[in-house]
């Protein structure tokens, strides 16, 4: 795993958002091995969003354990820059509430790491706010479509898909 190729990696690792891949980089007008910071926040990042805020099912686990496995092998990566992407693209500025319902899907080790080296955040893993947080998410790049092509088999129409709504921490 080098930096150079991170944007790559996530696209093997996660064949199903080809099309969002796609979509993100002739979006952006620039090559697979840029953006890496940009990728990672503003699509990556996205479709976690949007996968925590579905209803629970067993598919939508299985992405986000798959996805935190991902986060895991980053940041624990000889590259310092993959490190610092994954410090600031999944953690850095992340709300509480954030870090407590991604942690269901995180390997202790990967909640040690973050507990260890963000203790602020790492504080909340069992943190059950009843005060909802709420703010914005729009989608980009077609993450949608990709979404209801994974989910469609599961009974979800597109409408169960979130899309421009207020996320709700739990």
């Amino acid at each position: 795993m080098n930096y150079k190729s991170i944007n790559y990696e996530f696209l093997s690792e996660f064949p199903e958002f080809d099309k969002s891949y796609k979509l993100f980089f002739a979006d952006n007008d620039v090559a697979e091995e840029e953006f890496q910071y940009i990728f990672y926040e503003g699509l990556v990042v996205h479709i976690l969003e949007i996968l925590l805020d579905m209803k629970d099912n067993h598919k939508r686990n299985e992405l986000l354990f798959r996805f935190f496995s991902l986060v895991e092998r980053m940041i624990t990566s000889n590259d310092d820059d993959i490190v610092n992407l994954v410090v600031i693209a999944f953690f850095e500025y992340r709300r509480p509430e954030w870090i407590a319902m991604a942690s269901e899907y995180m390997s202790q080790t990967l909640k040690k790491i973050v507990e260890e080296g963000m203790p602020i955040w790492g504080s909340w893993f069992d943190h059950n706010n009843e005060l909802a947080q709420k703010y914005i998410l729009s989608d980009s790049y077609g993450i949608r479509d990709d979404l209801f092509s994974i989910f469609k088999e599961y009974g979800f129409s597109l409408q169960d898909i979130p899309h421009n709504y207020a996320i709700t921490y739990r």
